[in-house]
């Protein structure tokens, strides 16, 4: 798995203004992984691995698997 996610994954976060909040500020973070189309099978079993959590889909020509939630 780490070798495959050093490759082909991106890990992002933004912060964005947010007056109402308490921080004033909202953090949002995002790991993702990209691979073609036809290999979004393997995106399936890796969503498995991680009990189910993040969402498939695709993008463009590109299968992702996409977790947001820190939980």
């Amino acid at each position: 798995m780490t070798g495959f996610c050093d490759g082909e994954s991106t890990f992002l976060v933004s912060i964005t203004s947010r007056p109402e909040s308490k921080l004033k500020c909202r953090i949002r973070v995002r790991f993702q992984i990209f691979v073609s189309i036809k290999e979004m099978p393997l995106l399936l079993e890796i969503q498995k691995i991680f009990w189910g959590i993040g969402t498939v889909g695709t993008e463009s020509n590109r299968a992702f698997f996409s977790v947001e939630k820190i939980e």
